[in-house]
């Protein structure tokens, strides 16, 4: 189905990280797969080797942008998400950074100071309207299990604690917690599976309203520049170009 965009000029995007995800999203964008936006700016760890790569968060923000696409991990977004909320909107997929109050506190802080918002993007999860909806009930309950390779102890936690004893593995179990039962009432079942292929991210939310399952089963190409999060934040920044939307 095609949609009508929005006509303006191209809007400048900074991109934070240019691992797996960043270099997937910023060869979309330089492809014209993500509608009137263009890349201004790339922060990159290693250093300016390549056209708009900086090395600094010094010289990356002296680039002014409409928007910071965060995927560099929560580590990026911790550090580095209050300057970004000084000068533009940002949209994050490193949600387990806000599990920590402090951290929370200070970017809500400078959002509201200079006008600017926080967006946790889906990531590789699916079904957040849906959850949000049921979550209008206080006494709703939303289950989260995450099935990934590799090694490791399996655990059943609350949200936020989940993202102290997983912090590289639950983003997808806070953005499910921010878009319903909050951190403290969102349950996560992480287990480790010895088949490396296995990668599954579940949602269960029940309330008054009604009950919702979704299960993704997340899909990565490193030759083919293929990852379903870098898909994700290429979906909303194509949403936030058409006339009509959905979602």
């Amino acid at each position: 189905m095609s949609h009508t965009m929005i006509s303006r000029a191209p809007r400048r995007i900074g991109l934070i990280g240019h691992g797996q995800i960043g270099r997937a999203v910023a060869d979309a964008v330089c492809a014209g797969r993500a509608g009137a936006w263009e890349l201004a700016a790339i922060l990159t760890r290693n250093g300016a080797a390549a056209a708009l790569h900086h090395g600094t968060p010094e010289s990356f923000f002296e680039v002014p942008v409409d928007l910071y696409l965060e995927c560099a991990g929560p580590q990026a977004l911790a550090q580095l998400g209050e300057g970004a909320l000084q000068r533009a909107d940002v949209w994050s997929v490193s949600g387990v950074a806000l599990a920590d109050a402090a951290v929370r506190a200070r970017l809500e802080a400078a959002g509201t100071r200079y006008g600017h918002r926080l967006r946790l993007v889906a990531g590789a999860v699916g079904g957040l309207d849906a959850v949000q909806a049921l979550a209008v009930d206080p006494a709703a309950c939303v289950d989260i299990t995450v099935v990934a390779p590799g090694a490791g102890d399996s655990f059943a936690a609350s949200a936020r604690d989940a993202a102290a004893l997983r912090p590289h593995g639950v983003n997808v179990a806070v953005a499910v917690a921010f878009a319903g039962a909050g951190l403290d009432r969102t349950l996560v079942h992480f287990n480790n599976d010895p088949d490396l292929s296995c990668h599954a991210i579940s949602v269960h939310a029940r309330s008054a309203y009604g009950s919702f399952e979704s299960r993704l089963l997340p899909a990565t190409d490193a030759q083919r520049g293929l990852h379903v999060v870098a898909a994700s934040l290429l979906a909303a920044l194509r949403q936030a170009e058409h006339v009509i939307w959905s979602g």
